[in-house]
């Protein structure tokens, strides 16, 4: 009996020495580098995105009859523009890069206007960006689709990496300067900053509420399953991926992340909701959070940085 006790522990020290660390390594890069589908979908017109979603199979089971048929017939018979304009100059030298993004022309000049902000994996012409476009503008707001960087017909950066709390959240900012000055006179003139929100969601939904707390000015923002911070966000795609689920996440999260940070380059953390939000935010500013299930494990710690903000 004696020898299979001594391969069972063998087999765990292996465990412990080679595969948990090489899943450290696996993690890190996969965690860090640009997924392929970040240039899906725009070489195609945002007027027939609609039907480029149902030819290629992309409509989630959830999405209700006629919703589609309604979109496509909504968008077939609206104008976009595509703008372009710089991302916001950081306090570390973060690199400035031209980003570009749809314009969709509200009713009139004067409308309020929304910058809609992708998630991971996304961009502008994403179904789920393209989609809460298409709600804010039947309510009769301007909308500015915002890629970031290295996302969609956006500019590539040097770094090349999922970059989160380092340059997304001056990706945000620099989308909602561009909506409020139009500085180029396509959006119908300067707007009021008390005219102009953001609408993010997952990881477009952490970069704008970590642009929420760098910008006083922003009067309200709405976060759509937005995570707290990119460990979070590691978090939460290990939890799904992996085998024993949190369990095995938990112990792979903090050398995994830490080697995220050294391959990234930059600093992930280094604006973050939870180091903005106290600097320039009061308990009555408007502020939606809407979370799924699949993100319920960091939502209370958010809600409590919120709450104590």
């Amino acid at each position: 009996m004696a020898v299979p006790c001594f391969c069972s522990w063998v087999f765990g020290v292996l465990c412990i020495l080679v595969v948990f660390p090489l899943s450290w390594f696996i993690a890190a890069p996969a965690f860090i580098d640009l997924p392929g589908n970040v240039k899906d979908g725009t070489d195609t017109e945002p007027q027939k995105l609609p039907k480029f979603y149902v030819d290629n199979g992309w409509v989630p089971d959830c999405v209700p009859d006629g919703f589609m048929d309604a979109f496509a017939t909504y968008w077939e018979n609206t104008q976009f523009e595509k703008v372009s304009y710089n991302s916001r100059k950081g306090k570390a030298d973060q690199e400035i890069v031209e980003l570009t993004g749809w314009w969709v022309a509200p009713k009139t000049a004067d409308a309020p206007r929304i910058v809609v902000q992708h998630g991971m994996g996304g961009n502008a012409n994403n179904l789920r960006t393209q989609s809460m476009a298409y709600f804010l503008h039947t309510m009769g707001y301007g909308v500015l689709i915002n890629n970031f960087r290295d996302h969609g017909f956006s500019d590539s950066s040097t770094l090349g990496k999922v970059l989160w709390g380092w340059a997304y959240p001056n990706d945000v900012l620099g989308a909602w300067d561009y909506a409020t000055k139009d500085p180029d006179k396509k959006l119908g003139g300067e707007l009021s900053p008390k005219k102009v929100g953001i609408v993010g969601y997952s990881m477009g939904g952490f970069s704008t509420a970590t642009a929420f707390g760098m910008e006083k000015n922003i009067p309200a923002v709405w976060l759509d399953s937005a995570a707290f911070s990119p460990k979070d966000g590691l978090f939460s795609g290990a939890a799904k991926g992996l085998p024993g689920g949190q369990f095995t996440a938990g112990l792979l999260i903090e050398p995994a992340y830490a080697i995220s940070k050294v391959y990234a380059g930059a600093d992930l953390d280094y604006n973050t909701p939870s180091k903005t939000f106290h600097r320039v935010r009061l308990p009555s500013d408007p502020l939606l959070l809407c979370m799924t299930t699949t993100i319920q494990m960091y939502y209370s710690t958010m809600r409590r940085t919120f709450k104590r903000c």
